[in-house]
């Protein structure tokens, strides 16, 4: 059974725009990924995603320990303010 929008045998297929705007696959993005809800959360945890996701991260993110920079890994650390690169904490 062929799924929905699947294309069939030797059936090019066109790349399409994303249902959400003007974004393509080679955007890269970062999505909130737990409560937002002032109270309701003690973890944050965001998703970033796309060819630039590590080299935004490690400018915007501080990871202490060995922890490892790779593909579909959880690191723990602390969100950098932009502009100064220190942790607001």
């Amino acid at each position: 059974m062929k799924a929905v929008g699947e294309p069939t045998s030797g059936e090019r297929v066109e790349p399409r725009e994303s249902p959400v705007g003007s974004g393509s696959a080679v955007d890269t993005i970062a999505a909130i990924a737990t409560a937002v809800a002032p109270g309701q959360g003690s973890v944050a945890i965001v998703r970033l995603s796309g060819p630039e996701a590590e080299a935004i991260g490690r400018r915007l993110f501080e990871a202490p320990g060995q922890q490892e920079w790779a593909s579909h890994r959880v690191l723990y650390g602390h969100v950098l303010h932009p502009q100064s690169g220190r942790s607001p904490r």
